[in-house]
């Protein structure tokens, strides 16, 4: 069954990566809700979401750091 909680998959997959990605996983966490608001209708009002310059910003650095960790792990 698919995952999609990031919270969840950062903990997956630090059991290989090691603790450095494990760190990331409260700031990921988050992430998590934009996913869902995105995909499926209303999910961003039910969720409470609103989205501002800060709230992208946040997320793209978040997401800038963990490609930052993947990438070396990643095969050209």
């Amino acid at each position: 069954m698919p995952v999609h909680d990031l919270g969840r998959l950062v903990s997956e997959a630090a059991k290989f990566l090691g603790d450095e990605l494990m760190k990331m996983g409260e700031r990921l966490r988050p992430l998590t809700a934009h996913y869902y608001a995105a995909r499926y209708p209303n999910a961003a009002r039910r969720l409470g979401i609103s989205y501002t310059r800060e709230v992208a910003e946040a997320c793209l650095e978040a997401m800038r750091e963990l490609w930052s960790i993947l990438r070396p792990h990643l095969r050209p």
